[in-house]
């Protein structure tokens, strides 16, 4: 009796680039749909089920969709949120680094393997990761490793840790018979070519400053002439508190991003910049403690002189969060921030960060605000994926 015919599909290695998500479009209709499933997620919002869900129905979805119509609309570029348009274009350039990149040891079955790169979302409409494995799995029977890459550089379980859930989810399917083997990126908090990408922006962000005060500084100069009055905002997406004391090491991952983005700036200026570098955390959501400092204390805080007894108890209470003292009593008036938690730009670092942090800096005494654009689809930032996905081919 003779055997199935070997089929002639050529073994896949599939690529798979996921974020977080993105309504549709800058409607109440579609940006309802998107928080639905997203906040609903137990990894996102953990609290018991007959507490939040009456809170998430009742006041969030009938009434949050349509305040941020007027946030999202100006964002969209070609009819996609900036999320999904940077992620897609970048997606394209890893594909094409990656097609003549060998895989496996030579001569391994592995070695022939073609590499396809897919993007999906955690949460949204049409691409959803479900979705996405569904259709290239139908279009790639013999799909033999999955390398799956969440685009968030630090480790968090609200965020890799759900895409992880939803990756496995979908194989637990027990009529998929063709599993791959499967490589599960953690993160890439301190990858030396996603940091020196991040450092090399905020250089440039800081040297334009430099030009607009004295034509011709260099970093080291710059930074010295500045000294305290200059900060470098380093400003990642906070999460609760109670999750990181429950053991998720989201701190210790942004911190090891920070120190490895100061050590950079500071071997490029060729002098220590720790001073200068300040990390906080932004988009607080509810009641419940967050990680601090904030973001908008921050931009409150720094540029505020010492001359009231509000002004003084700001800056203190900014400074003990980050057991920096000398915070207390300092005056920064010029400000670059970065979001070396964020791949591609999105409502919150564009709308929260640039625009609302911009005006509060301003407001407060500031004299210089410059937001640095997050990585996007710039070619330092595909170099830095393919260099991080290629020690898993």
């Amino acid at each position: 009796m003779e055997g199935p015919a070997s089929t002639p599909d050529k073994p896949i290695t599939l690529v798979l680039m996921v974020n977080l998500g993105s309504p549709s479009a800058p409607t109440t209709s579609a940006i309802r749909s998107f928080l639905r499933p997203f906040l609903s997620d137990r990894r996102v919002i953990d609290v018991p089920r007959p507490i939040w869900l009456p809170i998430l129905y009742g006041f969030i979805l009938p009434f949050r969709p349509q305040r941020l119509v007027g946030e999202y609309a100006p964002l969209w570029i070609n009819n996609m949120s900036p999320l999904l348009y940077h992620t897609g274009r970048l997606r394209e350039r890893v594909e094409r680094s990656l097609k003549d990149v060998p895989q496996g040891p030579t001569g391994s079955e592995e070695s022939t393997n073609a590499v396809i790169v897919r993007m999906a979302m955690r949460y949204g409409e049409g691409n959803t990761i479900p979705i996405v494995l569904k259709q290239v799995h139908e279009e790639h029977p013999r799909i033999t490793k999955l390398v799956v890459l969440p685009m968030f550089p630090q480790y968090t379980s609200t965020t890799t840790a759900c895409i992880f859930d939803e990756v496995f989810r979908f194989y637990l399917n027990p009529w998929r018979r063709c599993v791959p083997g499967m490589h599960l990126i953690r993160d890439y908090a301190t990858n030396p070519s996603y940091i020196a990408a991040v450092g090399d922006t905020i250089i440039a962000a800081l040297s334009t400053y430099f030009d607009s005060i004295a034509k011709g500084k260099d970093l080291g100069t710059g930074f010295s002439q500045c000294g305290d009055d200059l900060v470098v905002l380093l400003s990642y997406h906070s999460i609760p508190y109670r999750y990181y004391a429950e053991g998720d090491d989201y701190v210790q991952r942004c911190e090891a991003t920070t120190a490895a983005i100061t050590a950079y700036l500071s071997k490029q200026a060729q002098r220590d910049v720790s001073n200068n570098v300040v990390q906080v955390y932004q988009s607080k959501f509810g009641r419940e403690r967050w990680l601090e400092p904030f973001f908008e204390d921050a931009v409150i805080a720094l540029p505020r002189p010492c001359d009231t007894d509000e002004n003084r108890q700001r800056k203190q209470e900014f400074a003990d969060h980050l057991s920096r003292p000398k915070l207390a009593t300092r005056q920064a008036r010029a400000c670059i921030v970065a979001t070396p938690g964020f791949a591609v730009d999105c409502l919150e670092t564009v709308h929260e960060v640039k625009e609302e942090g911009g005006e509060l800096f301003m407001e407060n005494g500031g004299r210089y605000f410059a937001f640095v654009p997050c990585l996007n689809d710039k070619n330092e930032h595909s170099d830095a994926l393919v260099s991080i996905v290629k020690e898993y081919l």
